[in-house]
């Protein structure tokens, strides 16, 4: 098998993948981030835990989505973190999948597997109380899900899922997020200061990039949210049901329809639709296929 995996500083090394691992080494503790998803995933990762002579690890998960913890079980690390807001998706695949995709059969459809997470090496941390981990410096990023960390390591900062890679986001259109307004908060003050400061950044589902690259594509995700925003208001002129809107907001950006891209992309359209009714400017309605919503009419 040829080991893959790259170095970014001395002790700093990421073994590519949708999503990426990022594998760290530090006098105190070694960490594994994401170890991800995928059949070959479990050898691929151990072979590089022994090139870079690694034995003894913790694991942070940046957040419990399947993609990001399928193999946790395979690995032995010393404890496994978590934000404390996603404690009980990681050790419950029941709420894992109902917090990630809600009641559907899309993680059927998937082809997931609902593993259970061991929860006697789980620890939780809490980004209001504690801003590190050993040597990781803790990022909140939260919005993609609802307790999303980021790392920073040196000049290098893990983002996971807060910024999407331009190739991804053309062919998915419509960009994940439990809350799209706190994920536009945190591309605008958070990822946008650490951009500025030269700050090379790891994306989960996307390259590795920094100095121009990384505020170019900081831009790309907050005009992407704002037009997926922006086309979803205007198909409230008319109004329709959540999975309608959203397969008009897909076709609009010439994304591909399947049932995953509407089920996913209904999660984002979902959270727009919470926010512009708590501000009062839609109207619901109860038809034959379902919950209609509708901009008010002054």
């Amino acid at each position: 098998m040829v080991v893959t995996y790259r170095s970014l500083r001395k002790n700093i090394f990421i073994v590519p993948g949708s999503p990426i691992t990022l594998i760290t080494k530090f006098d105190d503790c070694n960490w594994m981030i994401d170890p991800g998803m995928g059949g070959d995933r479990v050898n691929s990762l151990s072979n590089v835990l022994d090139r870079v002579n690694i034995r003894d690890y913790n694991i942070l998960v940046s957040h419990t989505h399947y993609d990001h913890v399928e193999t946790l079980t395979y690995f032995s690390g010393r404890e496994i973190y978590v934000n404390e807001f996603e404690y009980s998706q990681l050790i419950n695949p029941t709420v894992r999948e109902q917090a990630t995709y809600g009641f559907n059969p899309l993680p059927r459809l998937l082809g997931l597997q609902q593993r259970l997470i061991p929860s006697y090496n789980v620890k939780t941390f809490s980004l209001a109380n504690a801003g590190s981990l050993s040597s990781l410096k803790l990022l909140d990023l939260s919005g993609h899900s609802p307790g999303l960390t980021g790392v920073i390591l040196d000049d290098v900062v893990f983002v996971g899922d807060a910024l999407f890679g331009d190739v991804l986001l053309k062919r998915v259109g419509i960009p994940y997020h439990s809350d799209v307004f706190k994920s536009l908060r945190v591309l605008d003050d958070t990822l946008r200061v650490l951009s500025d400061k030269g700050f090379e950044a790891v994306l989960s589902h996307g390259p590795v990039i920094k100095n121009q690259k990384f505020g170019e594509l900081i831009e790309f995700n907050i005009r992407r949210i704002k037009q997926v925003i922006e086309l979803l208001t205007n198909e409230l002129d008319v109004g329709g049901t959540i999975e309608e809107l959203t397969i008009k907001v897909l076709k609009s950006l010439g994304a591909e329809i399947s049932a995953s891209s509407v089920y996913l992309g209904s999660v984002t359209t979902s959270s727009i639709v919470s926010k512009l009714f708590q501000d009062g400017r839609l109207d619901h309605a109860v038809c034959d296929v379902g919950v209609k919503w509708k901009l008010r009419r002054y």
